[in-house]
């Protein structure tokens, strides 16, 4: 079975992107949903985003044959995400919280994960 041609670079990188401007919008919408008992707060809308950012990164980046391209995708997530926790009229979509907290410094944590997991698979197949 041959392998598939690698897609010309403006095309990876539009990928890229937009798979991050996607990522930033669903995992904003989805880091609030937390499970509340008592005094602890399981916060597993977060924690499920942070899962959607690796794996789109990871995805993109092994799609593409470039690590780098996994932080084109995590970076364009983090900046979306960073805009929109910027306070409008006094609200805003990423509140300071612990699932707001996880949301934007996980995303940047998971991003380095992300790259560092795709060269890893790249580096022993390319």
């Amino acid at each position: 079975m041959r392998d598939a041609p690698t897609p010309r670079l403006p095309v990876r990188l539009v990928v890229a992107a937009a798979a991050g401007l996607l990522v930033a919008l669903l995992g904003t919408a989805l880091h609030g949903r937390a499970l509340y008992q008592g005094n602890m707060v399981l916060p597993w809308g977060a924690v499920a985003a942070l899962l959607l950012l690796i794996s789109a990164a990871v995805f993109v980046g092994l799609w593409g044959r470039a690590a780098w391209l996994s932080a084109v995708t995590g970076g364009v997530a983090y900046a979306l995400a960073g805009l929109l926790a910027a306070p409008r009229n006094g609200y805003s979509l990423i509140i300071a919280n612990l699932q707001g907290a996880l949301w934007l410094y996980g995303s940047a944590l998971c991003t380095v994960l992300a790259v560092v997991l795709a060269w890893f698979v790249l580096r022993r197949n390319p």
